[in-house]
């Protein structure tokens, strides 16, 4: 149902109940609604109505922008027989909704960012979620709130593409039966030792695959512990073959074990060496030091009865006390 505005919202809610008197399965509705009037904000609420006791599985509103979907007050929850609801490219701000029976979620090329970041409502991860496919791609998202895929205990697939994440905060620890991760064309320099840990605790109930491709993977003495993890855990991670040094030079390399034993030999602690280097130092010049005091005793100790002697013949007197009688000694 692509260009429907042309009609009025009263001719879409007459089409939206025919069609659930039918068998029809997928309702597309690609640049439908697109103009934001006081009329249209209601369109979510007048879909989900009439969509109710349908047959519909999957339902797709795409590329709907600037108008809202849905209203700022009351919220009808997605129709229990959708299991696939796709709202992608309608710029969305906002999205609050009880998703009841969903199973694909397809939220790619909106406006999310800053709502994920600050808030999730508790109505996204109940206990009984039966999220399997979740698609927030291309969200302008720098980062995501611990708890956003709390409950999650169905997901398999998780989108996160096209983003600026720089690391990985979420927790999926409940999410045994994720089996892809997609994080490529972000900002990602490695992972932190408890995310590679939640990632081996999953990879033990599940094939998980994580897509880094695209990112800003860092070669540094810092990111050995992801390189070495990379190389030894279950999870199968791509990666494009490069990656950038300490100063930002860029670093292609084949062999990811070569690379590892490049940059431990680049990473070789020196502080052991440092600490004997420190006491040769400090023994050595003790050891100068009391050769030349030694070799130069008497030179020292005159200056230093000198230096006593003129300090005193320059020291002025300081007596202040009141004596009752004057006493003069004369030398004859």
């Amino acid at each position: 149902m692509h260009y429907f505005y042309k009609y009025d919202l009263l001719s879409i809610d007459d089409a939206i109940k025919e069609l659930s008197m039918t068998p029809v399965q997928t309702i597309i509705l690609r640049n439908t609604f697109l103009h934001r009037t006081k009329e249209n904000l209601n369109v979510w609420n007048i879909l989900a109505s009439g969509l109710n006791d349908s047959s519909v599985r999957h339902l797709q509103i795409t590329e709907n922008n600037p108008v809202g979907l849905f209203p700022v007050s009351r919220i009808d929850p997605v129709p229990p027989s959708i299991l696939t609801l796709n709202l992608s490219s309608n710029k969305l701000d906002h999205f609050v909704l009880e998703l009841t029976n969903v199973q694909t979620l397809i939220l790619r090329d909106n406006h999310l960012g800053d709502l994920l970041c600050l808030k999730i409502d508790n109505k996204h991860r109940g206990r009984n979620s039966k999220l399997k496919y979740v698609d927030i791609s291309e969200n302008n998202i720098y980062t995501l709130k611990p708890s956003i895929f709390q409950g999650q205990a169905e997901l398999r697939y998780i989108n996160l593409s096209h983003n600026h994440l720089q690391e990985v905060l979420f927790d999926l620890s409940r999410s045994n039966n994720l089996s892809l991760l997609d994080l490529s064309n972000n900002a990602i320099s490695a992972f932190d030792q408890n995310s590679m840990r939640m990632f081996d605790k999953i990879s033990l109930t599940s094939n998980l695959t994580i897509y880094l491709l695209n990112n800003s993977l860092q070669c540094t003495c810092k990111t050995l512990i992801f390189w070495k993890w990379v190389v030894v855990t279950r999870v199968k991670v791509f990666f494009d073959r490069r990656c950038s040094s300490e100063d930002g030079v860029v670093i292609r390399f084949v062999s990811t074990n070569k690379r590892i034993q490049e940059l431990e030999k680049e990473c070789i602690s020196y502080v052991s060496f440092i600490i004997v280097a420190s006491i040769v130092l400090v023994a050595t010049l003790i050891c100068i030091a009391a050769a030349v005091v030694h070799k130069y005793r008497w030179k020292l100790r005159y200056m230093f009865y000198l230096a006593k002697s003129k300090h005193h013949r320059h020291k002025t007197s300081i007596d202040s006390k009141d004596y009752v009688y004057d006493a003069f000694y004369f030398l004859l």
